[in-house]
């Protein structure tokens, strides 16, 4: 579950605007010094890839230094992430999925989730990140009057989906259940939602597209 995955610890300000470049820039060179081929992996929706393109259209969606700094534990990170669902992308042709994972890491001393984006385009599920949610600041927002009108759901979205994961693990955890029998694989075999999870992120995801 996401909530007790492996958290890997990230170094603040790794990434920052220097005298030649603007931090964006910054985050583009960090991947191609450290990663000169796309990075790909095995998920419950077939092979994510991250490549430098990944990034640049990560930021392009706008970043913050916890964002920024993110970017730098994707490769090891995401092997820890956990499979939350899919839906049709809100602002393309409607053949187009989203599939979201997130994983969570150790950012200032404190453990956060960094929430990502697969979207199926062609034959290939390319990995953005689009948000870093600080764990005990995660609260319900107004998904359903925001998430509607924003591109992909936007953070209202996000930061519910993680809410409801979340508060679900922590109420499957205290019941006995059969969920284990049941729980869904993410990446490199880390288990997915709950029964109870899904049926909420269902809920959540249906209510956004139907309004």
């Amino acid at each position: 579950m996401l909530s007790s995955a492996k958290a890997i610890p990230v170094t603040a300000g790794q990434i920052k605007t220097t005298s030649e470049n603007s931090a964006r820039k910054e985050a583009e060179k960090w991947w191609q010094d450290h990663f000169a081929e796309p990075v790909d992996f095995n998920t419950e929706i077939g092979e994510v890839r991250i490549n430098l393109s990944s990034i640049k259209d990560s930021l392009a969606h706008g970043y913050g230094q916890p964002k920024l700094d993110a970017i730098t534990s994707l490769a090891e990170g995401f092997p820890n992430a956990v499979y939350l669902g899919s839906m049709k992308d809100f602002v393309r042709d409607g053949n187009v999925m989203n599939h979201y994972f997130a994983y969570p890491i150790i950012y200032n001393g404190k453990r956060c989730y960094v929430f990502c984006r697969a979207m199926q385009d062609a034959n290939t599920n390319r990995l953005y990140v689009h948000e870093v949610f600080v764990d005990n600041e995660i609260k319900k927002g107004n998904t359903l009057q925001t998430a509607a009108s924003q591109p992909h759901g936007g953070i209202a979205l996000y930061r519910d989906i993680l809410s409801n994961v979340l508060s679900a693990a922590k109420l499957g955890n205290s019941s006995e259940s059969s969920d284990k029998k049941s729980e869904k694989v993410g990446v490199n075999g880390n288990k997915g939602l709950t029964p109870c999870a899904t049926a909420v992120l269902v809920w959540i995801m249906y209510r956004v597209v139907h309004r």
